[in-house]
């Protein structure tokens, strides 16, 4: 299969499977069932591709759609969250700590390669890193790979249970343009 054939059916896989999820009104529709659809097709041996130009554009677009999520209102109340921010560093390495220590005993997997596993965020950057150390690339990916679509699958569903919990202020409606 061609390059640009592969490149044109990962884009019809992820535009196909986002449009289903929001069809059916899933949280994070598109970017839930366009991971779920690439995936699947991928895992069923259709060989796809996505160009790195692409790849960095897609970054550079979630990147600003989170970031015009931040207002002077988030960066006032950032003065209320040295706590947290101290809590959720110590949970992180802890974390880490432990799912390295995980792999390394349990899976018998090697130091470098448990490391690199067991580090959350920044996919592209774990695994450059990676790939110039001694770890095996491949389990590093796959375990990324499967931290980040457990991530992107499960998160929409849990904030939606959290948020509607008994005892929280009810969520805001969406505001008509």
């Amino acid at each position: 299969m061609t390059r640009l054939a592969s490149t044109a059916l990962t884009l019809l896989l992820a535009a196909v499977g986002g449009g289903l999820f929001a069809v059916a009104g899933l949280p994070a529709a598109w970017l839930m069932g366009a991971m779920t659809a690439v995936a699947g097709g991928a895992l069923g041996g259709l060989t796809l591709r996505l160009p790195s130009p692409l790849g960095s554009a897609a970054f550079v677009l979630l990147g600003i759609s989170m970031g015009a999520g931040v207002t002077p209102d988030t960066l006032r109340q950032m003065a209320s969250w040295p706590l947290s921010m101290a809590l959720l560093a110590g949970s992180v390495a802890a974390c880490m700590v432990a799912c390295s220590a995980w792999l390394e005993r349990v899976h018998r997997w090697d130091p470098a390669t448990a490391r690199y596993a067991a580090v959350p965020g920044a996919l592209g950057a774990v695994l450059v890193l990676a790939a110039e150390s001694r770890a095996d690339l491949p389990r590093v990916a796959l375990a990324q790979s499967l931290r980040l679509f457990t991530l992107v699958a499960a998160m929409p569903w849990l904030l939606e249970l959290v948020s509607s919990a008994p005892g929280l202020p009810p969520r805001p409606a969406p505001s008509d343009p």
